[in-house]
């Protein structure tokens, strides 16, 4: 029999490992309560061995609160399948923004007509389900005063109402005139649309009949450019379709530069042009400044006065409001600085989307705008400047 030497238990042994044992519980706790932090472990191999970097700094991640208020009342009932695509085309448009932002968005849906019903609530856009025609049942009459203020009353109670990071953006369609509310008043919701406004976290933004928008804009405290008509045609929701995205992208693009809500959404304002232009190249050195002597098509004044006529190298200042093609080039002046700035990145910066729009130059002391001439016979104006490519 073989005996092994076991070295004894005593007193002081037994109070090592109850030492071992207590501060291994106070390392578990101490741990257990920096669950709020991240931290990141990051080993390294150098010459001089391994390294451990720790990061603690929260991500700050923007939230978006996105609240349709469909009309479904009798007089939208040849527009069922229309508006099932554009809505679902819609969301996806806002999944995509969500994601290149890196933004979290929930979608609410409601639709209306004698009555109003919350279809969709506070869903992630990455989980929102595709509207079908069984959801869209066209019928009744226009209770658009409940529809809006009660869903602007739901999202003011949700917990986001006072978070600084999260916005509203509100799209309202409809094709008629209120006749049905009960709930809610012209005054009681206008009280409600001014008290959400004054946080500066609200977009709230309709589409109205043909002839609606003035009275809509002297009933409720709404911005111009966020009221805009359509017609209850399948071209016309092509048309909401194309206004909406255009103003999605707009608001994303807001929001990622530290904008909290839109005052143009369907009609950017030109002087949403950003103050970072030093960050982007400037171009001065490429274009020749010439003021218009006479007014004058476009192409003969250029032969005149400057060389041949190169089709796409002449750019002419905004002075009016004017339809600014999707295809056309756009440059920026500061006049400050006397720089020029060109490209996508000066189109971004004008908050014009990638549809026509009507842009309006009247109030941007700072910048002059310019829009690439295609057309040989456009009429310029005496005092107009031109920038024309070396």
């Amino acid at each position: 029999m073989v005996v092994h030497n076991v070295p004894p238990v005593g007193p002081r042994s037994v109070n090592k490992m109850e030492l071992r044992r207590k501060f291994n519980i106070r390392i578990r706790k101490k741990m257990a309560t920096k669950t709020k932090k991240k931290i990141v472990n990051i080993s390294t191999k150098s010459k001089k061995g391994m390294g451990k970097c720790c990061i603690s700094t929260p991500i700050k991640v923007l939230k978006n609160n996105i609240i349709f208020i469909i009309d479904k009342s009798g007089s939208m009932s040849h527009l069922t399948g229309t508006v099932v695509e554009k809505y679902n085309n819609l969301i996806r448009e806002f999944k995509e923004n969500s994601l290149q932002h890196g933004h979290r968005t929930e979608i609410s849906t409601y639709l209306f007509s004698t009555s109003s019903s919350h279809v969709i609530s506070n869903e992630n856009v990455n989980n929102t389900r595709d509207m079908t025609r069984n959801d869209f049942y066209a019928s009744g009459g226009t209770a658009l005063f409940d529809a809006v203020g009660q869903a602007i009353q739901n999202a003011k109670h949700s917990s986001d109402f006072n978070d600084p990071d999260a916005s509203f953006l509100v799209l309202v369609l409809t094709d008629g005139e209120e006749n049905s509310s009960r709930n809610f008043t012209q005054q009681s919701l206008r009280d409600l649309i001014k008290e959400v406004d004054f946080t500066n976290r609200w977009t709230i933004t309709f589409q109205v009949p043909p002839g609606a928008k003035s009275r809509f804009l002297a009933q409720f405290p709404l911005y111009s450019d966020n009221v805009t008509e359509w017609e209850a045609t399948e071209k016309g929701m092509e048309d909401v379709e194309t206004k909406t995205s255009g103003g999605i992208k707009n608001f994303y693009s807001g929001r990622a530069i530290g904008l909290a809500a839109s005052k143009s959404f369907f009609t950017p304002d030109i002087n949403n042009i950003k103050k970072n232009l030093t960050s982007l190249t400037d171009l001065s050195s490429q274009y020749h400044i010439l003021t218009v002597s006479k007014d004058e098509a476009v192409k003969k004044y250029i032969e005149a006065s400057w060389g041949p006529w190169i089709k796409g190298n002449v750019y002419y200042e905004l002075i009016k409001p004017e339809i600014v093609q999707h295809n056309k080039n756009l440059l920026v002046r500061d006049k400050a600085k006397n720089k020029v700035y060109g490209g996508k990145e000066a189109r971004d910066l004008a908050g014009l989307p990638d549809y026509d729009l009507k842009v309006n130059p009247a109030s941007h002391p700072t910048l002059e705008i310019y829009c690439q001439s295609t057309s040989v016979n456009r009429a310029l104006k005496k005092g107009q400047r031109l920038l024309i490519k070396r």
